[in-house]
């Protein structure tokens, strides 16, 4: 690796030779040699608003390296959807679990507004759910209707844990737990 680099006074490291750096972190993934240049010109920011040096040779390098495309996860195609619900309802996994997956597959919230979801945002007898702008993607309040379904499951889960989502383990409702079952391919 190039690190005998870093050992120069700041202001003889060039461009030319971040390059070298940054294309051999990239041997090891793009988004380490994204993150790298990204971190080196953090420091040369740094180090040129203390007067350090007068420029950021890493700043030259941004679109060195090409971005990976980002494959997110395609959605389940209708003829999947009623077989994928009814094995959520015969799997034997964790009650929460369970239930967070169907919550979120009957009401099409993100993963961290219902993890973040309190009981004084549901109305049970007007059968809606205000979520608070600080917990939207976009900062606006959202007002999401609530089915039967929905409403029968909250109602189960108010009787059962008395929170709505649990934090505790091994109760996990974190993204990491949810998004595999998630996945198209999960035989949940």
């Amino acid at each position: 690796m190039c690190f005998h680099t870093l050992a120069l006074p700041i202001t003889s490291i060039s461009t030319a030779m971040l390059r070298v750096l940054i294309t051999q972190v990239a041997e090891r993934g793009a988004n380490a040699a994204l993150a790298v240049r990204q971190w080196l010109s953090q420091v040369f920011h740094h180090a040129a608003q203390h007067g350090w040096c007068e420029h950021d040779p890493a700043a030259m390098l941004k679109r060195f390296i090409k971005r990976p495309t980002i494959r997110h996860n395609p959605p389940l195609p209708w003829q999947e959807i009623r077989p994928f619900m009814q094995a959520l309802d015969s799997w034997n996994g964790f009650f929460i679990t369970r239930t967070a997956l169907q919550l979120l597959a009957l009401t099409f919230v993100r993963t961290v507004e219902l993890r973040r979801a309190t009981w004084d945002q549901i109305d049970f007898t007007g059968a809606t759910w205000s979520i608070p702008a600080q917990n939207m993607k976009m900062r606006r309040p959202h007002l999401v209707p609530l089915s039967k379904q929905v409403v029968q499951l909250l109602t189960e889960l108010h009787t059962m844990t008395g929170r709505l989502l649990p934090r505790a383990k091994p109760l996990n409702t974190s993204p990491n737990n949810l998004a595999p079952c998630q996945n198209a391919e999960c035989n949940c």
